[in-house]
């Protein structure tokens, strides 16, 4: 129940648990959430643990609880946020004229734990009723209904729809969570232009998270997302697939090994392995979403494979794919190596210009490091550009100091 004049509100929970083995221990998240009148199986609990810094809570039982299923209950208040996070206040012009409040949630994609105690994983979904009790005289709407409507929109207007609400968003105009909310209703749906935005969506999110508290939260989040339909669409073509859905295929697979997705990983290094005893274990189409997945995450053996291929390629297609990979590693060692090739005489003349490929590719990892190496080598990369010299340092180099700042 909120009191928005005291920016507050209270709630009761009610949460059906099966335990897997005996435990006295039930570990949720919260923050900046006060816990009430805590119960399992009706009985009060020994402690109640609240760290808000790592927005856990730890409630104890007198004894350990046995396998199977129990019920934990929870009074809780919290107060309601001025920014767009859990449940917040924000004004709005009111048909009539005057200013008015409006109360909004915003759960994407680990803030429902400002406004109820929960597991807030947000690849795992669980069933769940929300009630919401607010003065006679308020309105209440929500976004499921239209989000299922989403779903069975023409092709045509939900890209429509995604590219509005992604501006929306980026104007400030509309809370992240409407945005997410589309991109989640896609499920394992094969429209490739809508994918592309969605994927270009999180990616850009995924990006400007790093280095943040939230970064690995969200990364599993968007990984929920992208998973349905790239298992969907497996790793290998299908008789009769159009060259768009085995493009998106690539760029599914590769978004998930970018974030990090176990399954994708794996398969990525299986793959790999045969690769480097049989070149022809991977089809050309496919060698730059696997070699990028391998180089990223790639250790000091695996960065010598590739460096070896490298320089035993046969022509330039090839050359390109493997000194690339080894531009994409996320190891800061490893990558002082990469900047290191990028400016050596192993890459033949013919191919300077991939020097600086390379020094571009560093930046997705490394944006200081590739600052770096750009501004004390500027002459030498640029000059291989011939007229287009003037224009690429226009257009790129601002870029690159830009993101070669730190956040703060």
């Amino acid at each position: 129940m909120p009191d928005i004049e005291a920016r507050t509100f209270t709630g009761t929970e009610s949460v059906a648990l099966r335990f897997r083995s005996a435990t006295a221990t039930i570990v949720f998240n919260t923050l900046n959430l006060t816990l009430h009148e805590v119960r399992v199986d009706g009985k009060p609990v020994k402690d109640v643990a609240t760290d808000n810094d790592a927005q856990l809570t730890t409630v104890t039982a007198p004894s350990a609880l046995a396998a199977g299923l129990h019920t934990l209950t929870v009074s809780y208040s919290g107060h309601i946020e001025s920014q767009p996070q859990g449940l917040f206040v924000q004004p709005y012009t009111k048909s009539a004229g005057g200013e008015g409040l409006m109360l909004s949630t915003q759960m994407e994609s680990t803030d429902a734990r400002r406004m109820f105690p929960c597991w807030d994983e947000p690849a795992l979904r669980a069933t769940l009723q929300l009630t919401a009790t607010v003065p006679t005289e308020w309105s209440t709407v929500g976004n499921m209904q239209n989000t299922r409507k989403f779903g069975s929109l023409p092709d045509g207007d939900r890209i429509a729809l995604l590219d509005d609400q992604w501006a929306l968003v980026h104007s400030g105009d509309a809370s992240l969570q409407s945005y997410l909310a589309l991109a989640g209703a896609m499920g394992s749906d094969l429209d490739t232009r809508a994918w592309e935005q969605i994927v270009d969506a999180l990616g850009t999110i995924e990006y400007d998270e790093r280095g943040s508290q939230g970064h690995e939260a969200f990364t599993v989040y968007a990984r929920s997302i992208v998973k349905p339909v790239t298992d969907r669409l497996g790793w290998d073509a299908k008789p009769g697939e159009t060259s768009n859905t085995q493009q998106l295929r690539g760029t599914l697979i590769a978004d998930l090994g970018t974030w990090g997705d176990p399954q994708i990983l794996a398969e990525a290094r299986r793959r790999f392995s045969r690769f480097v005893g049989d070149r022809s274990a991977i089809s050309p189409d496919d060698q730059v979403m696997i070699l990028s997945i391998v180089g990223l995450y790639a250790d000091e053996a695996t960065f010598e494979q590739l460096h070896t291929l490298a320089k035993q390629a046969q022509d330039a297609a090839e050359r390109r794919r493997f000194y690339m990979a080894l531009a994409t590693v996320r190891d800061a060692t490893l990558a002082q190596q990469a900047a290191q090739i990028a400016l050596e005489r192993e890459i033949p003349a013919q191919a300077v210009v991939l020097r600086l490929e390379m020094v571009f590719a560093l930046r997705n990892e490394h944006p200081d490091l590739a600052w770096s190496v750009l501004s004390a080598n500027a002459q030498t990369l640029f000059s291989s550009l011939g007229h287009l010299e003037p224009l690429f340092m226009a257009q790129y180099v601002p870029r690159y100091r830009w993101n070669s700042l730190p956040l703060e």
